[in-house]
Formats: structure tokens, C-alpha cells, sequence
């Protein structure tokens, strides 16, 4: 089963802020996608 992950408006810019001041790195948000497509119980479901 395929999951898609929904970002709403306010998260992606807070996102792109905190990887453009180096807060966050790319390689742990990717992780942290993958871990909530394989982990359904940690996210909320639309």
C-alpha cells in the first residue's frame, strides 16, 4: 500500500526556515518521512 505524506503550508515554510539556518538537516527529515510512512501510529491520519 502506498502512503503519501501531506505537508501543510505552514510546515513546509517552517521547514525550508529551519534547513536554510542549518537547524534541521535534509538526510533527518527524509528519515524522519520514511519513518512515519512505515510507522502509521505516529502521525494523524487525514
Amino acid at each position: 500500500m502506498k502512503r503519501k505524506i501531506h505537508q501543510t503550508n505552514y510546515f513546509s515554510k517552517a521547514l525550508t526556515s529551519l534547513l536554510k539556518k542549518r537547524q534541521l538537516l535534509k538526510e533527518d527529515f527524509d528519515d524522519f518521512q520514511e519513518e512515519l510512512a512505515n510507522n502509521q501510529e505516529m502521525g494523524d491520519r487525514v
